[in-house]
């Protein structure tokens, strides 16, 4: 559309590709083979909407309905000075909550298909392991809390601080690990539960471990490797640009 007023239901120069079958327009291009693609356009245009069938109509004022048949190589056109397009926006709302993806779904949503799915006897697994996950995922922020404190207070012999490559290493490593567990549990390796929650648990479990290390003043002996073997490759890195 061209132009769409903050007030008022106007609407100015419109195109549409409309690939629904509309009985209006089949009897005008009644061709055998037709593929029922159209192309709407109009220079103007209003909304009115039907509250009792939960629909909307298009009224499209002064302009030209256009299609072209693929299996007779042929262009057609018809004008019009009114044209109603119904829109009936309950089968548009059910066909795309049909479509969503597990990732897409509320968690009641979720649910309900798990039940529909059980009843008729499918497998459900990935859509209970996308209901796990959505439970364990909102207690990461506790995980990561409880690993950044014990990795912020590590000692820091050349006084410089590895925070952020800490950072990207955890992520990355509870990432990897809630996708390889969400792999093991669609391959029946582990059940469903386990696939969501065991990364929470895992490096929930090692948050814990480092905080205990932390209060009893014990470095974590990896992160120490971690911060020698990151200054030994800058050492190199600069001993090489100025040998260069």
């Amino acid at each position: 559309m061209d132009k769409v007023p903050v007030q008022g239901k106007k609407l100015e120069g419109i195109l549409i590709y409309d690939e629904r079958k509309d009985e209006n327009v089949s009897s005008v291009f009644a061709q055998e083979g037709s593929q029922n693609v159209n192309t709407i356009f109009a220079q103007e245009g209003f909304l009115i909407s039907d509250p009792q069938s939960k629909g909307m109509v298009l009224r499209l004022l002064n302009g030209s309905i256009h299609r072209f048949e693929p299996t007779t190589n042929k262009y057609q056109k018809i004008g019009f000075d009114t044209y109603d397009l119904k829109i009936e926006l309950g089968k548009s709302i059910a066909n795309i909550q049909k479509n969503l993806q597990e990732h897409e779904m509320s968690t009641n949503e979720i649910k309900e298909k798990i039940r529909k799915m059980k009843d008729q006897g499918e497998d459900t697994t990935s859509q209970q392991v996308e209901l796990h996950k959505r439970y364990a995922v909102p207690f990461a922020c506790i995980v990561f809390g409880l690993l950044g404190v014990p990795l912020g207070i590590q000692p820091r012999r050349s006084g410089r601080s590895y925070g952020f490559v800490f950072t990207i290493l955890i992520l990355l490593a509870y990432y990897i690990s809630v996708i390889a567990f969400e792999m093991f549990a669609v391959r029946r390796v582990v059940p469903a539960f386990w696939a969501g929650w065991s990364p929470t648990f895992m490096f929930g479990g090692l948050g814990i471990y480092l905080l205990i290390k932390a209060a009893n003043e014990s470095p974590f002996k990896p992160a120490v490797w971690l911060i020698e073997g990151l200054d030994l490759l800058q050492k190199k890195w600069r001993k090489l640009s100025n040998d260069a």
